[in-house]
């Protein structure tokens, strides 16, 4: 139903169970999320928290986060890095990316880049998170930096990490330097434009 793009079918579906274990909970979310009733995905967290019988895993933390991304609603993604935090889902490389990611969207690239700062290991999706948050907030020159430490720790930039750096020198104007990643993303990296 949620692929069909039936989600008031698949919340009936849901709402017959008689088990629901935390998978199906996050395949709700899901279901919310894809159809674009995104408040509704966040709504389903906070039940989710204060029921006494299904706790948001991992999974759903990912999912409320991607959420919290699209509309924006830092306040909510911070109360979900606290829960992610209590919970001990703070080791996991896919939830720092994705804290990362959202504070990001919602205009807060401090906070992402303390999350970002925090990581002892970093791999190329956590540095195209953070290369992409400093572009899309206006910190070109912040974004080549980040690229060229990358570069120096040996991190092979990807397709994603060219675009986000690419994308940085747009918003700051940085023609030169764009032109230069450019070069350098085909004759270097041999990624296809």
């Amino acid at each position: 139903y949620s692929l069909s793009g039936k989600c008031d079918d698949a919340c009936k579906v849901f709402d017959e169970m008689s088990h629901r274990d935390t998978a199906a909970w996050n395949v709700l979310i899901s279901c919310y999320i894809r159809n674009k009733r995104t408040r509704d995905a966040l709504s389903v967290f906070d039940i989710m928290e204060k029921s006494n019988w299904r706790q948001p895993d991992d999974v759903t933390c990912l999912l409320v986060l991607e959420a919290c991304g699209k509309l924006n609603a830092l306040e909510f993604g911070e109360k979900v890095h606290k829960y992610v935090k209590e919970g001990g889902f703070d080791s996991s490389m896919k939830i720092s990316n994705s804290l990362i990611a959202m504070y990001s969207r919602c205009g807060c690239v401090e906070k992402a880049y303390e999350v970002f700062e925090s990581l002892a290991n970093k791999d190329v999706v956590t540095w195209s998170a953070m290369i992409a948050g400093l572009a899309s907030n206006g910190h070109g020159e912040q974004a080549i930096r980040a690229f060229r430490k990358m570069q120096r720790v040996g991190v092979v930039p990807d397709d994603q990490t060219c675009t986000a750096v690419l994308s940085g020198c747009s918003h700051s104007g940085l023609v030169d330097q764009g032109r230069m990643f450019f070069d350098i993303m085909r004759k270097q990296l041999g990624i296809v434009p």
